[in-house]
């Protein structure tokens, strides 16, 4: 071999060297990469199968928590196309029919999502007990203007800090009276009831300055409390009143519409940080419209409950406004006790609304 040939060879051999690593290098990046969008393993976490144990304390029964829940599970499985799946678990199946004792197991991680009452949650801040102050929110108009405006999305991120995530507020109604002993239409009336609450602050001294009797029992628990006389009766919205047959063992009901109950649909904030962005979004336009749909239910619903009650063999007494306005008056101090725990702006600004409507 010459020295030109062996040196027209060796450009050979370079210029193949060449052009296989530019082809190398000019190779198409993988779709997520080139898109600019994240890298190939967010792509995968999005897609990967996600279960929701969702637990709340109503029972399997015709009632808007259930139903709520259900629309819910409906929604996100649609959603996903199935990947991801809603198991539910009703009547406090995960707490053992214990509200507050759902919550500790929701801020631990043991529960992922649970329905939680505004009532539950001012336990671990007291702005949350501004929802049940007697009459704050005169009606359901007032009520969405919560739900649906700046104080709503405020309502849910005070849940942060707590290690909660809220991605829907909907209603579980106004409070009723009902009880054993004899037809409610004046303050008067209520003096000497043993009343069954939740484990309420505001509830149990708005109880105690009508001159009751209040006892704060676990909702599994109240049925079997009211049957064998350890109360005398409850407050309750109507919803539970007739989905729980509460009427089996109270025979007189007063529509008081004293005082509101928001519930939140909310999940651990560290399952809630380890779900991709595209399911959490499938999640929360889920629950979004489940609990708007539930809000409606409730307040179109309400004067067709009261009617089965009458039904089934209550009597219901409908309270003129002078008849409400003397409750009204007699709890005003309550206002007052609360202001500094739930915050005298949150506390304005909540009464500002409620003039407006």
């Amino acid at each position: 071999m010459t020295r030109r040939t062996f040196g027209r060879r060796w450009l050979l051999l370079l210029l193949a060297a060449a052009l296989v690593a530019g082809s190398a290098c000019g190779r198409a990046a993988p779709p997520s990469e080139a898109a600019g969008g994240g890298s190939a393993s967010e792509g995968s976490e999005a897609a990967k199968p996600v279960q929701i144990q969702l637990s709340y304390q109503a029972a399997p029964t015709d009632n808007p928590w259930h139903n709520m829940a259900n629309r819910f599970k409906d929604a996100v499985e649609k959603s996903s196309a199935g990947r991801i799946t809603v198991q539910l678990f009703p009547g406090g199946q995960l707490s053992g029919g214990n509200q507050q004792k759902e919550l500790e197991l929701l801020q631990n991680g043991t529960i992922q999502a649970s329905i939680m009452p505004s009532s539950t949650l001012s336990s671990i801040d007291a702005r949350f007990g501004v929802v049940s102050l007697p009459w704050i929110l005169p009606d359901f108009d007032a009520v969405r203007a919560v739900i649906d405006g700046d104080l709503g999305a405020e309502m849910m991120g005070w849940l942060d800090a707590q290690g909660l995530h809220a991605v829907a507020i909907g209603s579980n109604g106004f409070r009723q009276l009902t009880n054993s002993k004899h037809p409610v239409t004046t303050p008067d009336d209520v003096k000497g009831l043993k009343i069954r609450v939740p484990g309420n602050a505001v509830l149990l001294a708005t109880w105690k300055t009508l001159g009751a009797d209040p006892v704060a029992i676990d909702y599994a628990e109240l049925y079997t409390a009211l049957q064998q006389g350890t109360v005398d009766g409850q407050d309750l919205p109507f919803e539970y009143v007739l989905s729980d047959k509460i009427y089996e063992v109270n025979r007189y009901a007063t529509e008081l519409n004293y005082s509101f109950d928001m519930i939140f649909l909310t999940f651990n904030k560290s399952f809630w940080d380890g779900l991709s962005h595209e399911d959490q979004t499938i999640i929360t336009q889920a629950a979004r419209e489940a609990m708007a749909w539930e809000v409606d239910a409730e307040a179109q619903g309400q004067q067709a409950v009261e009617d089965q009650l009458q039904a089934a063999g209550m009597q219901v007494d409908r309270l003129t406004a002078d008849q409400v306005a003397a409750f009204r008056q007699k709890v005003s101090g309550v206002y007052d006790s609360f202001a500094p725990k739930v915050g005298a702006d949150v506390l304005k600004r909540f009464e500002e609304l409620s003039s407006s409507r």
